[in-house]
């Protein structure tokens, strides 16, 4: 029975040892979102406290706006021509009105690729530190059953 113990705990330490590297980004979150029902469009303002729980320092970070995937020369579009995501109207995707880290603004400086946005930090964040991201944006609802749409 000792062994059996004893066996456990050294399997449970190699199993920790080799997961070592493993972490998660602390984000939370707070929305505020209104949607006009007459042109299907919502209007947000969002507020995400960002912590770098890597073991690495930060020199940017990446924010998903998954409804680009809607605009007319998304990859999505281009590689699944004939898709359901192709038989959706083309919208404008996620119109971003103002970014702001730590309440100063940095749209001027953030740059767009399809469904990801990449913003610059002006500042490195070192491990355990964090920021305030400020996003305001407008988005189309697309007009489709896929997850996301109305």
């Amino acid at each position: 029975m000792f062994l059996k113990k004893i066996f456990c705990v050294l399997l449970l330490l190699a199993a920790n040892l080799m997961a070592g590297g493993y972490f998660q980004q602390g984000v939370s979150y707070q929305i505020n979102a209104e949607l006009n029902p007459a042109n299907h469009f919502i209007t947000l303002k969002s507020v995400m406290n960002y912590v770098n729980n890597s073991p690495d320092t930060l020199k940017e970070i990446y924010i998903r706006l998954h409804w680009n995937i809607f605009k007319e020369n998304s990859y999505a579009r281009q590689k699944f021509y004939g898709n359901r995501v192709t038989s959706v109207r083309v919208t404008n995707g996620t119109e971003i009105k103002s970014v702001a880290l730590n309440q100063q603004s940095v749209l001027k400086i953030c740059e767009i690729d399809n469904t990801i946005m990449r913003i610059p930090l002006k500042e490195k964040m070192k491990p355990g530190e964090s920021v305030v991201v400020e996003i305001e944006a407008e988005e189309e609802v697309p007009a489709t059953s896929l997850r996301m749409g109305r």
